[in-house]
């Protein structure tokens, strides 16, 4: 500040000028709408000089008038020169922008006289650094052109510093159309271009009009109990969906829901009696015909007086013999007289109770039955007997000949893990080793009192090693009573172990040819 631009004026600062004159900006233009600006003042006369910070009344004379101008002293050619340009020390000339005695402003300054920025000098002395300085020639394109010419009054800097410092609103800069908008990513710099929108490669046509692709997935109420509870305090808003047990029950009903193209015969087994054979027959049954749609039926392939149709309430007295008698057999609902049916949806086709019919049961009689069943059921489960030599089980077009899948059934005592064993051993050695290489070993009643003492770790790997898998079923009060059989009434661990088992079975429908 404080050159000499022929007006001999103190210019103020910014913020002098905003303090004073509030519809002022800091770069010196009026704000839109304010008062008009006012006629500006005359410059200060001669002798109109005051001390920084005093009134007018302080600056007296001697006399008690104004100080005025210092007398004009001859020069060496002997006539009077003007007064000094600048006033006595400690005196400054009174602001033009200040207030008047009347209570008045005065106006403005133009914008070309607004002071340029402040700049510090470089160390060292020195001319200040410009604090926006010009472009080189040749560069920035138009914005350096003409600079010049705007007189040395004009702001330094580029176009959009000059519109900053003057008061003027930048250009806008050219409005993007919405859908070519592209969404800012923290990757992509901020002067990076919209990206062009996605377009298909190939036109969708109805079948991609999905209800699963226009519905928003919605999920539903939690199965474990505090998570519902949760669900219902919250009045839904806070859901915490299913628990990894309920994830592991969910994929392993869709694997006991396989879709099956044609027929598929599976044989539970052991040559001990007692062990959950008709048991696990039943249950398997019960599980797979309320997790699938199709039909499944167990049938009493036992030559001992089977007990497949005690763990139900019967609708019919008739036996698999009275299937085999009646030529007329037609359709399924011819089979249905024949068959009861469980809460499950599974059928039990029953034998008789007299031990001289059903020993006279053979390979032949049960190929026969098979053949009629499989026309309207695609899943049917042989409950056999112990007698593993019997002709319905060896024999010709017997149980073993057309079996898909095998269970060997064993319990946690010895003998009934040993007869498990040598139930493989005679099945291996009598051409059905990949029979046993698939089979699935159960070993039912895990817990019972009194057989606390077996190494299971050591049973699970024999039979781990005979069989593709192994499933453990515990100790469960409502099985152990041998009578009829309710899924609901099953322990929660039970329930598990047999929806395993199911998954199981299931999982290998896709992997067998259809029969």
């Amino acid at each position: 500040m404080g050159t000499d631009n022929g007006n001999n004026l103190d210019l103020p600062s910014a913020d002098e000028l905003v303090s004073h004159d509030r519809s002022l900006t800091w770069s010196g233009t009026r704000v839109p709408g304010s008062a008009p600006p006012r006629t500006a003042a005359e410059p200060p006369t001669a002798g109109e000089w005051s001390e920084p910070g005093r009134p007018d009344a302080e600056n007296a004379g001697p006399e008690g008038g104004p100080i005025r101008d210092a007398p004009a002293t001859p020069d060496a050619a002997g006539s009077a020169s003007a007064a000094p340009p600048y006033p006595p020390a400690g005196l400054r000339p009174r602001s033009p922008f200040g207030h008047t005695g009347d209570g008045e402003r005065r106006a403005e300054p133009a914008p070309d006289q607004v002071p340029p920025p402040y700049a510090p000098p470089p160390a060292g002395g020195g001319a200040p650094v410009p604090l926006f300085p010009p472009p080189a020639s040749g560069q920035n394109g138009d914005q350096g052109a003409g600079l010049d010419a705007q007189g040395p009054g004009s702001v330094p800097g580029d176009r959009g510093s000059r519109m900053f410092m003057l008061g003027e609103a930048p250009l806008p800069a050219p409005a993007v159309p919405p859908a070519l908008a592209a969404p800012s990513t923290p990757s992509a710099p901020p002067s990076a271009p919209p990206s062009a929108p996605s377009v298909p490669l190939v036109p969708e046509n109805s079948a991609d009009l999905t209800s699963e692709r226009l519905i928003r997935s919605r999920t539903g109420m939690p199965a474990s109990p505090w998570r519902r509870a949760v669900y219902r305090l919250t009045g839904g808003k806070i859901n915490l969906g299913e628990s990894p047990k309920d994830q592991r029950r969910r994929v392993l009903r869709a694997a006991a829901a396989t879709h099956l193209r044609g027929h598929r015969r599976i044989a539970v087994m052991c040559i001990k009696g007692g062990v959950g054979k008709t048991t696990t027959s039943f249950v398997l049954g019960s599980v797979l015909a309320d997790l699938r749609g199709d039909r499944v039926i167990a049938v009493d392939a036992n030559t001992d007086q089977g007990t497949l149709a005690g763990r139900m309430r019967t609708e019919t007295a008739k036996t698999i013999q009275d299937l085999l008698r009646d030529p007329g057999v037609r359709g399924y609902f011819d089979v249905r007289g024949y068959t009861s049916q469980a809460p499950s949806r599974l059928e039990v086709l029953a034998s008789n109770e007299d031990p001289a019919i059903t020993d006279a049961f053979s390979a032949s009689d049960y190929r026969k039955v098979t053949g009629i069943l499989e026309r309207f059921y695609s899943i049917c489960i042989s409950d056999c007997g112990t007698g593993i030599l019997h002709d319905v089980i060896r024999g010709e077009g017997g149980v073993l000949d057309s079996t898909d899948q095998l269970i060997v059934v064993s319990t946690t005592s010895i003998n009934g893990a040993k007869k498990a064993a040598e139930t493989m051993d005679w099945l291996e050695e009598n051409g059905y080793k990949d029979l046993v290489r698939n089979s699935i070993s159960v070993i039912n009643m895990v817990g019972t009192r009194g057989h606390n003492q077996i190494d299971m770790p050591q049973m699970m790997a024999h039979f781990r090693s005979r069989s593709r898998a192994v499933v453990q079923v515990p100790v469960d009060d409502h099985l152990s009573t041998d009578d009829r059989i309710d899924l609901e009434l099953l322990a929660p661990a039970t329930r598990d172990a047999y929806l395993e088992l199911a998954a199981l079975v299931g999982g290998e429908f896709s992997k067998q040819p259809t029969r």
